[in-house]
């Protein structure tokens, strides 16, 4: 099986990192397992000790547009005394073209900023590994958190308002505008999970309504808890309900546990709802997908896509589970532990017994990460119960053989019109 490499140089705010020779970001290859109704893709694999820290990383995706196998991303950075590894989550609304384009600039623009954020801190300059120096501290969590918060609006500046800006000043060029304001129209979700072996950080920043929890393995090695590391920006968000209601007083804009019929409270994309009725205005005469004059847009923005972000430490033996809402709406957080654990735990016990779950209090805590040198790193395939699969087939398939494709029921393209995406990270 081949693997897609790409290389990668960073240019920010006119700071050049430069990189050492022949390092690389190695993206992990998809593989086409099975198209089982024509109307479902299936994307799965897994990968046994990709990197250092990490156990394995199983994901499935049941793609039902053209985005396909990229709703689900990682990638890996090799530095000289750890490993940092992203895991991105992308969910569509009203079309593609938004998720299309934060898996293709998303994770870049993430470890981008880290490493310019690091190297402004750190005083490091560097051209090969034995140039490099370091001068002052790392940067304080709060400060890396800001970095991820900014890298998240900034891309979505770029999706609405560049995209919007771009449209205003070409209008004779109308042949092709429709084109510079697709992921404008469209929405996204983004779930970015961010994991340092060195720290044993794991940071999830989340912006819709995808979710990540995290179980973990009790003393005796037979139970595991239930850790949540994410909480949906939905209408079931008191948070969230309250902040919206807040920044648009007096308004009627959450219906029937929507936001103008969008389930997610923060989303990237979905310009319409962002845009002030000026440059509604102005675009209007470009607008060939929807026909609305949006008159129910009072006090735009009405999304965000700033994250909230959470910091927890891993410990060996945990796993991560991100996924996308049509998991969730088949199975519990707790369900989701179970099965997974009880996989992980079944060439070490009878396949009878099952593991046991508990549910704690979100974990607390936060830790500095370290960047510098970004080197060669692979991630390789070998042949195993697929984690994720056997997800997909506890919720659609019932207690058909774990892990099979060919066994899920045609419910999944029945019950479903979303696409379903799940990733599962083993740490060490």
């Amino acid at each position: 099986m081949s693997t897609t490499f790409k290389f990668v140089r960073t240019l920010r705010n006119s700071h050049r990192i430069f990189l050492a020779s022949g390092a690389v970001y190695a993206a992990l290859n998809l593989r086409l397992l099975n198209d089982l109704t024509g109307l479902s893709q299936h994307y799965s694999e897994s990968s046994r000790r990709p990197v250092p820290g990490i156990a394995r990383f199983d994901y499935h995706v049941v793609a039902r547009d053209e985005l396909g196998s990229n709703h689900i991303q990682s990638i890996s950075t090799g530095l000289p005394d750890r490993f940092w590894s992203f895991f991105a989550l992308y969910d569509s609304y009203n079309g593609v073209d938004t998720s299309a384009y934060l898996a293709g600039n998303l994770l870049n623009a993430i470890i981008g900023g880290l490493a310019d954020l690091f190297s402004r801190a750190k005083a490091t300059k560097f051209s090969r590994v034995s140039e490099r120096s370091e001068v002052g501290p790392d940067p304080a969590p709060d400060e890396i958190d800001e970095e991820i918060k900014e890298t998240f609006n900034r891309l979505d500046d770029d999706i609405v308002n560049f995209s919007a800006m771009l449209a205003s000043n070409n209008r004779s060029s109308s042949r092709h505008l429709p084109h510079i304001l697709d992921a404008a129209y469209s929405g996204s979700s983004a779930t970015l999970a961010f994991y340092d072996t060195e720290t044993r950080a794991l940071r999830v920043a989340l912006t819709g309504h995808s979710r990540a929890i995290l179980g973990r393995r009790g003393r005796t090695g037979e139970s595991y808890s239930l850790q949540v590391l994410s909480v949906d920006q939905d209408a079931t968000n008191a948070e969230e309900l309250a902040r919206v209601k807040r920044e648009h007083p007096g308004e009627e804009v959450i219906k029937n546990d929507t936001l103008f019929g969008v389930a997610p409270l923060r989303l990237f994309g979905v310009g319409p709802y962002k845009w002030s009725r000026a440059v509604r205005e102005r675009l209007s005469w470009s607008d060939v997908k929807e026909k609305k004059t949006y008159d129910d847009v009072k006090t735009p923005p009405y999304f965000t896509a700033e994250p909230v972000i959470t910091t927890t430490l891993v410990q060996p033996g945990d796993f991560l589970v991100i996924a996308s809402p049509g998991l969730w709406k088949s199975l519990s957080n707790k369900e989701v532990i179970k099965e997974v654990g009880s996989t992980l735990q079944s060439k070490k016990k009878k396949p009878s017994e099952r593991a046991v779950v508990s549910e704690t209090e979100e974990p607390q805590g936060s830790a500095l990460l370290v960047y510098d040198q970004i080197v060669f790193s692979v991630w390789r395939h070998f042949e195993d119960l697929n984690l994720a699969s056997r997800l997909v087939d506890k919720a659609f398939g019932g207690e058909n053989e774990a892990g099979s494709v060919s066994s899920l029921s045609s419910a999944i393209d029945d019950s479903k019109s979303e696409s379903l995406s799940i990733g599962v990270v083993v740490f060490e």
